[in-house]
């Protein structure tokens, strides 16, 4: 796997994980109020 691959990979892992951080901390708020 090249260098490129593998940044590539880390920084959509990284993106995906926190926008599901996000989503659940909007949709837990969102259920609480």
């Amino acid at each position: 796997m090249t260098s490129a691959a593998s940044t590539f990979a880390l920084s959509s892992a990284a993106l995906h994980s926190s926008c599901a951080l996000a989503y659940s901390v909007l949709t837990d708020s969102r259920a609480s109020s």
